[in-house]
């Protein structure tokens, strides 16, 4: 072979394997960007031994589709199985991934799901035997697009919090005897609409902190109708009621969640509040959200919630009295947890 000719072989091969290698690097781009920022910033990054979780997860790169998202997505899974993150999401346009075992829910969990996503049920107050308050906490969420701007951001979320703080303080005009908070179609969302709807109930101070491994605690409070993390404002509300001296339930699920979650904890804050029901879905860690672009996301577990006594919560929260099952949100009356709170409240 001429020196010429072999020269422009040899070049056509590096170009090939160029070639190769980019296509394979763009494949691995994605996973890679999530593995950097969740080895130096998860709360579960101590737990694995991260050279062998690159070379695991790397094996379940799906090489055979085009889209390096899709190729992506089944290692991303393994990645957040692996790493123990619950909480964690991988998002695009139209599909969300998590850990293994993340989507799955019992029977009666299904149940509440129908009644979550039915605004008749997911977002009402009532007048229970002309003595008890009832209200119920819906899973409210800001879309992509609202977070990306902070100004709109807390605007959106101060609107939706009035609302639902509006709701609540409706109750107030009777007489009531109790009051009932329901967390059980609360699944999740943004934290700061939901504190923002009951803060009539919290009053100023502390609600949580965030403890953040090797990090300085971040502080979750009210301070004249406004929700904080530390210094920086999250919300802001007329807070024009006022439910002191009344006895108070807070109900939870077992898909209460995340916000959810940390909207119990919060009420711990308050003097004398009973908690009846199950335990939550166990989503109780602060997660921090990364966008790698306008339409792909994730989120990662950054820290946990601990309350006012100290207590940190890893897991699930665990109401005072346990009541399995009978959800009844057609018929109040016939609801064996709602029964259990006012027997509770009857005798204080």
């Amino acid at each position: 072979m001429k020196p010429i000719l072999r020269n422009l072989y040899l070049l056509a091969i590096v170009s090939i394997c160029c070639n190769t290698t980019n296509v394979f690097g763009q494949q691995n781009t994605i996973l890679d960007s999530v593995i950097q920022v969740l080895e130096a910033k998860s709360i579960y990054k101590d737990r694995v031994n991260w050279n062998n979780l690159k070379k695991t997860v790397s094996e379940k790169l799906n090489r055979t589709a085009s889209d390096p998202v899709e190729q992506a997505l089944p290692a991303i899974r393994r990645l957040y199985t692996e790493l123990g993150d619950r909480h964690g999401r991988f998002m695009t346009k139209t599909k969300t991934v998590g850990s293994y075992g993340t989507n799955e829910h019992s029977t009666s969990d299904s149940i509440l799901y129908q009644y979550a996503f039915n605004e008749k049920y997911a977002f009402r107050t009532a007048f229970i035997d002309n003595k008890y308050g009832y209200f119920v906490l819906p899973s409210s969420q800001l879309t992509r697009e609202e977070y990306t701007d902070s100004l709109i951001s807390m605007t959106r979320i101060s609107h939706m919090a009035q609302q639902l703080q509006d709701s609540l303080c409706s109750l107030s005009n009777y007489d009531l005897k109790g009051l009932i908070i329901d967390l059980r179609l609360c699944m999740g969302g943004t934290l700061s609409i939901d504190l923002g709807a009951l803060i009539p109930l919290l009053g100023d101070g502390n609600l949580f902190s965030i403890t953040n491994i090797g990090l300085r605690d971040q502080q979750i409070r009210i301070s004249s109708g406004s929700i904080y993390i530390n210094n920086t404002k999250q919300v802001n509300t007329l807070n024009k009621c006022s439910f002191k001296g009344k006895k108070i339930v807070v109900i939870t699920g077992p898909i209460t969640g995340s916000a959810g979650e940390m909207t119990a904890v919060a009420m711990r804050k308050i003097e004398g509040v009973k908690f009846i029901g199950e335990p939550t879905a166990g989503y109780l860690t602060m997660t921090d959200l990364h966008h790698l672009s306008g339409e792909v996301s994730f989120s990662y577990s950054v820290g946990y919630v601990k309350d006012n006594s100290n207590r940190v919560y890893r897991d699930t929260f665990v109401p005072d009295i346990h009541i399995s099952g009978g959800d009844n949100f057609p018929s109040l009356k016939d609801d064996e947890k709602i029964k259990a709170a006012i027997k509770w409240m009857e005798v204080q």
